[in-house]
């Protein structure tokens, strides 16, 4: 079986040219930088969808999304609910942290559920300056 490669017709000068050859000539130059062209637009549209999709699919941020901030605290969350433990007077808090891991935290005060809560040694505090759920929230 003879090469694809090898049954090309001669040039017009009547010599053969092997396809290394051809490969480097003008009149490929303008199709190959075309080509070039199209995939380096389809991988960089390809990195900006996937990196959309990533942020629209409601992952954790890598640092924090204000403009400005630093990175994002790893103690820090938002209270996702809040249930008294049966006759110890403590509170059950489950609380979503800013990395998406859930945290289960007992203590004695309650904290409404929504507040922006930070995590120090076991116990959860008010992040200051943040704004509290509305008297209505669950």
């Amino acid at each position: 079986m003879g090469s694809d490669m090898n049954s090309q017709p001669p040039e017009k000068d009547g010599v053969r040219r092997s396809w290394v050859e051809r490969l480097g000539s003008s009149e490929t130059l303008v199709p190959r930088l075309a080509v070039v062209l199209v995939v380096v637009a389809a991988v960089a549209t390809t990195v900006m969808v996937t990196q959309g999709d990533r942020r629209a699919s409601g992952s954790p941020p890598l640092a924090s999304s204000r403009l400005g901030a630093g990175a994002a605290c790893r103690d820090c969350g938002v209270v996702e609910s809040v249930a008294p433990v049966s006759a110890s007077g403590a509170y059950r808090m489950r609380v979503r942290m800013n990395d998406g891991t859930v945290r289960t935290v007992e203590q004695h005060a309650a904290v409404p559920a929504g507040a922006r809560v930070r995590l120090e040694g076991g116990s959860l505090r008010i992040m200051p300056g943040a704004s509290r759920p509305a008297s209505g929230a669950p």
